[in-house]
């Protein structure tokens, strides 16, 4: 346009913003443009062409938004670079009072704050998922508060709050929090609300497990009825509960039916197996058949001592069901929050979907 020549004055800014809008050329303009300033320090005009061509690039871009923002105060073209800038911008939290004080001076501008609230919450969300992928449960519970201050129906974070509860071991809350997410609607509800009832199931458990701790045997059984109907893992990890509560009850008969109707439908369920081995060891007529139960539990998850008095049976026979009730905390609070469907929701949800900004 000038030949290699410095450009005239009066024509200098918007050589230089030209200039600016090929990439090649951009360096060249931002040297000219600071020259400039540095002779000039009062050109608001060249303050504001050199902090929005300072915005144009990543590298660059904090510091045309600082000029922009402090050094051009009341200035409609420097607010409207500012507004682009801030909308290029991959916003950290600290970030902050500069959208709020855009927000301030233009109340009825509402792009801005929430793109700031998108991308934020997007941010924390990516992070809050990767916490708890890595076992960080406070971590990423922290994550997820945060985006529930400002935005309690986020239905991303409340799900991430049930995961979160979910592998802590407290189901009544993730129920609580998977159920709220399916309300807010969306291509996840479905999968929320199925995950609720997940919860639903072990916090029914658990409160059936208590009633058990706590010597009620009868109301843990009444608690624990209605899951026995559920199907596959989950009644099967119901139906084994019940069977050990009806044999500490001394209802022998009942706890062998349930033990036996169990390995009717699989015959290769070890953990009816066992139960029914020491059921049956209980049972002073029953020591041969028990005998014979035990042959065929794999060696390695038979009882260590599978003789004994009495006291040792029963020790056995509790260390049974706490390792059973083990695992069904396990079905549902490991990396697979209670279903596969959990887990695939974690990876799309996960930080590769969140957090990223282009350019």
């Amino acid at each position: 346009m000038f030949n290699g020549k410095t450009p005239i004055d009066n024509l200098a800014n918007e050589y230089y913003l030209t200039l600016a809008g090929s990439p090649a050329g951009r360096q060249e303009a931002i040297d000219g443009l600071k020259q400039r300033l540095a002779m000039q320090p009062n050109d608001t005009q060249t303050r504001v062409v050199l902090g929005k061509v300072l915005t144009y690039q990543e590298s660059t871009r904090r510091e045309g938004i600082d000029m922009l923002a402090g050094g051009c105060p009341n200035n409609n073209e420097a607010d409207q670079a500012l507004k682009q800038a801030l909308l290029w911008l991959a916003p950290l939290p600290a970030d902050k009072p500069l959208y709020d004080a855009y927000q301030q001076r233009h109340p009825a501008d509402k792009a801005v704050a929430a793109y700031y609230q998108q991308n934020i919450a997007g941010s924390a969300k990516g992070v809050g998922f990767s916490e708890l992928n890595k076992g960080d449960l406070g971590s990423a519970k922290d994550q997820f508060a945060a985006i529930l201050a400002s935005n309690p129906n986020d239905a991303d974070a409340l799900a991430g709050m049930g995961f979160t509860a979910m592998r802590s071991g407290d189901f009544a809350q993730a129920e609580n929090y998977l159920t709220q997410a399916a309300k807010q609607g969306g291509p996840q509800s479905a999968q929320w609300g199925a995950l609720a009832q997940e919860a639903a199931f072990y916090a029914t458990l658990d409160k059936a497990k208590q009633a058990a701790n706590a010597g009620q045997l009868d109301e843990a059984l009444a608690i624990s009825a209605p899951l026995s109907r559920a199907t596959g893992d989950k009644g099967n990890a119901a139906t084994l509960f019940r069977a050990d509560l009806a044999r500490k009850k001394g209802d022998f008969t009942a706890s062998e039916q349930m033990y036996r109707g169990l390995l009717t439908q699989n015959p290769q369920n070890n953990d009816a197996r066992l139960g029914l081995y020491y059921l049956l060891q209980q049972q002073r007529d029953k020591g041969p058949e028990a005998a014979q139960i035990l042959q065929t539990i794999p060696a390695d998850q038979r009882p260590k001592s599978s003789a004994g008095g009495s006291g040792g049976k029963c020790r056995s026979s509790a260390q049974a069901g706490r390792g059973r009730h083990a695992e069904w905390r396990s079905a549902a609070c490991d990396d697979d929050p209670a279903t596969g469907a959990g887990k695939a929701a974690l990876e799309r949800l996960g930080a590769a979907g969140y957090g990223t900004h282009p350019e």
